[in-house]
């Protein structure tokens, strides 16, 4: 999300619009989790399938990021990734007690935010780097 705003204003998207960008996706993701949790609550669907799928759109999505030309491509793929990535966070709870157990829900949280935190912390400077690599804003969306 840190890099987004920069990229839409180089493409000619207003920056109070650009601006905006970040708001949907954050509006898509929380609608994604209540989704989700319905989804999960329902046990029609098992989380591995709905994080799997949540997965894979969200990162079709981040690359076809690279291609936006305009306002409407962007807010179409960031709502698409904050509502992916909405799903697939909702699921992360259920998933771990569907496949390790109750049992073990502590620990596996544990290891999984941690994983997430060194995620966090490294992913804006890594597309930083790919920015300055690349002389363009194309690299960011591989990271």
């Amino acid at each position: 999300y840190v890099h987004l705003p920069d990229m839409a204003i180089a493409r000619g998207v207003e920056p109070r619009n650009a601006a905006f960008l970040i708001s949907s996706a954050g509006m898509c993701s929380t609608i994604g989790r209540v989704l989700a949790g319905l989804l999960c609550d329902q046990r029609k669907l098992h989380p591995m399938t709905i994080t799997c799928v949540a997965t894979a759109v969200a990162a079709a999505q981040a690359f076809l990021l690279s291609s936006c030309t305009e306002y409407w491509m962007f807010l179409l793929l960031t709502s698409g990734f904050g509502l992916a990535t909405g799903f697939w966070v909702a699921c992360e709870t259920p998933l771990i007690i569907r496949t390790l157990s109750f049992e073990h829900l502590t620990r596996a949280f544990g290891l999984l935010t941690a994983g997430g935190g060194l995620a966090a912390l490294t992913g804006a400077p890594l597309a930083g780097f790919a920015m300055d690599l690349s002389k363009t804003d194309k690299g960011m969306a591989v990271v």
